[in-house]
């Protein structure tokens, strides 16, 4: 199993259990140093299953199972990664904070020994990344994850058109891959 991990907080983030593609804008246009997966709504907590055998063993058919939750599979503590909702009240304030993030981020590419052809790959992905995600603004949702570090990565999440479960998106150059 592969696991992408946040750089800074060691935070699992995704896993290849869901299905990774290239990052998309609006448009079908790929993303640079990003990727998505989508996430689904499902049905936490259904322990008891019927058989068909009706009350045969006691059980009551007319009984509302309360115990069952609806999550996102991808958000929750207990079968997701348990993210945080948070939010930017302006473009300007997530500007700030991807400048922030990104100054970060090569300050750890330079301390890990990134080749200078990877910086610059990263300073290019770095201006898509942001060009996307302004445009993407009013759409997104925004996740810190488990640990809350409010300077580590983010997962932004949108609803493509007719979606009833958001698509979240990563930053690649902010995590790293870790092989179970």
């Amino acid at each position: 199993m592969l696991v992408w991990q946040d750089v800074f907080t060691e935070d699992e983030v995704m896993s290849d259990s869901h299905k990774v593609s290239p990052c998309k804008d609006m448009e079908g246009n790929e993303v640079a140093g990003m990727f998505q997966v989508e996430s689904k709504t499902v049905a936490k907590g259904a322990d008891n299953i019927d058989i068909g055998c009706g009350d045969a063993f006691g059980g009551d058919d007319e009984q509302v199972d309360d115990s069952v939750e609806t999550v996102n599979n991808v958000i929750d503590d207990s079968i997701g990664f348990g993210y945080i909702e948070t939010g930017f009240e302006t473009k300007a304030e997530l500007k700030t904070y991807l400048k922030s993030y990104f100054r970060k981020t090569m300050k750890h590419l330079k301390a890990t020994g990134a080749s200078d052809e990877a910086l610059a790959q990263f300073k290019s992905d770095a201006q898509e990344i942001v060009k996307f995600l302004v445009s993407m603004f009013k759409e997104l949702q925004y996740y810190m994850f488990k640990s809350c570090d409010s300077e580590a990565g983010l997962a932004y999440a949108y609803y493509p058109e007719g979606a009833v479960a958001p698509t979240f998106c990563y930053i690649k150059w902010g995590l790293k891959e870790v092989k179970f």
